[in-house]
């Protein structure tokens, strides 16, 4: 296997990950607590690929996971998938007073401590996002994925903003595609990693909300909103 073809497909592993491919356990070893963990085995293993490596990774990724049909509307923390550009995080961020770190030629963006305030169809029960990541179709520098991570939750807290993201995607969306796990204070209060899953898949659009606990540490919740547009 050659070298390019390696470091994509590390790339592939890494952004199967972020759209709910094993993100019970593989995404949450992005929360602050784990990442000595990942440092020890080499790192994310999307943290080396470049730009073009990640679109090449994120689009067969994409391929394997949309569903049919059009989603009626494609909710992404108030940000336009397809439509919001580098420069649109910028303002939105020195307006909302975040820190971001830009790489990958300004195709992924890292922001930390994002207030509840500063993002689209939340409100203050819906807390703050410990990390926000966003990445960008390197060819028109487009929005495609939003990704938001909340860390060390309380049970009942995680299961609170859980059920609320969820009415609100099945208002916006119907039925979810797929379910795993139910949403409630006493399944995330067993820890051992225990996760629940709520997944939407369209033909142009793909969405997912995952809550794992940990024992001692909490819970973490993920939710990921990604163009399914190819």
């Amino acid at each position: 296997m050659s070298t390019t073809s390696r470091r994509i497909r590390r790339a592939a592993i890494g952004i199967a990950v972020t759209m709910g491919i094993g993100t019970a356990i593989i995404g949450a070893l992005h929360a602050p607590f784990a990442k000595s963990a990942l440092r020890k085995v080499g790192g994310c293993p999307v943290g080396k690929a470049s730009a073009a490596d990640i679109e090449t990774a994120r689009k067969h990724a994409v391929a394997s996971m949309r569903g049919d049909g059009v989603a009626a509307s494609r909710p992404a923390l108030g940000f336009v998938l397809e439509g919001s550009t580098p420069e649109d995080i910028r303002s939105w961020a020195r307006e909302s007073g975040v820190s971001c770190t830009e790489k990958r030629e300004a195709t992924h963006f890292a922001c930390l401590d994002v207030p509840s305030r500063a993002l689209g169809d939340r409100d203050d029960d819906d807390g703050d996002v410990s990390e926000l990541y966003f990445t960008f179709r390197p060819s028109d520098r487009k929005l495609v994925n939003v990704s938001a991570t909340s860390s060390g939750l309380a049970s009942a807290d995680a299961a609170a903003r859980m059920r609320r993201r969820v009415e609100r995607l099945t208002a916006d969306l119907g039925t979810p595609t797929k379910t795993a796990g139910d949403i409630s204070a006493a399944r995330f209060a067993e820890g051992g990693l225990a996760t629940s899953i709520v997944s939407y898949r369209f033909g142009d659009y793909i969405a997912d909300v995952t809550a794992t606990s940990f024992d001692g540490r909490g819970v973490h919740l993920m939710e990921h909103y990604v163009t399914a547009n190819e």
